[in-house]
């Protein structure tokens, strides 16, 4: 790495100051009919925490009881009065926006956790709807996007168990309101509206209690994940398995680590598939499967000052695709992946990784992962290596 004097970058070391201050984390859980949202909210509202927990109300089910109590059935509405019907997911979608926009002021200087149930109302509209919903209430972008950190997906019941879906239905009826095959196509669309977010996490079937045991832990402590990288043996063995897999979104990603005091950051911009650009300011610690991050949106303004910072190594470009592979110990579990492809031929082609809980979930994962293996260096590592090694003079690179 070659420094350069950096005592005219006050200004970006007060930004990266701020950015290390305590901040409030907002959490989004996003799922299908009877998935588990309330169970796990009522977790975490009872959870022991050194963090103060702040679980929004559901805009949603506040528009739908108030119109219920004049009379109107909502969910006649999309057929009846779209119009209407547009009106008042505009109204949600306004509130949910507001909601956490003051808790974010609310709570400033903290680390509380601010949970949003429902974030999104991708699933219920289409896409020019929601881009004239979006401009009416001032924003460029869905706000699970533009406001969230994280977001957990929970499926249906209906996936899972249909018998036990229909039972509980049964007995309530007004939680539950889809049979087993619309629940199931209601599930899929809020997957689908919500897959793009960049720090999607989806919990898909296996034991329900240790599932939301699982959730409320990921959820108290969002900077720390444990999740295992691996990279093919065999040429083209990612492809199959992408193609293989159910695919939820794609991503262009790209990263550069900077430096400025000896410290190291990393810069992200990431573009989904449907066009929307979250940048991402990084700070990474940890060795192995487990890491602890700072990880902050930010701005193209906090973005480009930033940008003028020492680089360390050359940019790193992939395409990520977000996909479910089902797990063999568990006929209805399926595990995210995300797979890498880069586009610097001095890299390997394809990685991939997954959250996992420990050290021995890690070795299964690999161990069924046929044609994957550990390597010894993680890909982001090895990028900023041969990066560093370019800058550097030919007299130096040839020792």
């Amino acid at each position: 790495m070659i420094d350069r004097d950096t005592a005219g970058l006050g200004e970006q070391r007060e930004i990266i100051r701020e950015l290390l201050k305590p901040q409030p984390t907002v959490i989004g859980i996003e799922g299908g009919p009877c998935g588990g949202k309330t169970t796990l909210l009522e977790k975490l509202q009872n959870a022991e925490s050194d963090r103060e927990v702040v679980c929004l109300p559901e805009a949603a089910s506040q528009y739908i009881a108030a119109l219920a109590k004049k009379g109107i059935d909502f969910s006649s509405l999309p057929e009846r009065d779209r119009e209407l019907y547009l009106a008042v997911e505009e109204q949600i979608l306004g509130d949910i926006v507001r909601n956490i926009e003051s808790a974010l002021e609310v709570y400033a200087g903290t680390d509380a956790i601010i949970v949003a149930d429902r974030c999104d109302i991708g699933a219920y509209v289409t896409d020019e709807e929601y881009k004239t919903i979006l401009q009416n209430i001032g924003l460029d972008m869905p706000p699970m996007l533009s406001h969230v950190d994280q977001l957990h997906y929970l499926p249906s019941l209906a996936h899972l168990d249909a018998g036990k879906y229909a039972a509980l239905r049964t007995g309530n009826a007004s939680r539950v309101e889809a049979d087993a095959e619309t629940a199931e196509v209601v599930c899929r669309n809020n997957l689908s509206a919500v897959a793009r977010h960049p720090e999607l996490h989806v919990a898909w079937g296996g034991d329900f209690d240790e599932t939301i045991e699982g959730l409320a832990s990921a959820i108290l402590h969002p900077e720390n994940e444990d999740e295992v990288k691996l990279a093919p043996t065999r040429t083209g063995i990612a492809e199959l398995v992408v193609l293989g897999a159910e695919h939820l979104a794609t991503a262009n990603i790209r990263q550069v680590y900077y430096q400025l005091d000896g410290y190291v950051f990393r810069l992200r911009e990431t573009i989904t598939d449907k066009g929307e650009i979250i940048r991402t300011f990084t700070q990474k610690t940890g060795e192995g499967i487990h890491r602890r991050e700072v990880q902050r949106r930010i701005n193209d303004e906090l973005y480009r000052k930033l940008s003028i910072c020492d680089q360390v190594g050359a940019p790193l470009e992939k395409s990520r695709s977000l996909v479910l592979l089902p797990e063999p110990e568990h006929e209805s579990k399926m595990k995210m992946w995300a797979f890498d492809r880069y586009f610097d031929r001095r890299l390997p082609e394809w990685n991939c990784e997954t959250d996992v809980k420990g050290e021995q979930e890690a070795a299964a994962v690999e161990a069924r992962m046929f044609g994957f293996e550990r390597s010894a260096i993680g890909t982001e590592k090895l990028a900023r290596l041969l990066g560093t090694k370019a800058l550097m003079p030919a007299a130096i690179r040839s020792v």
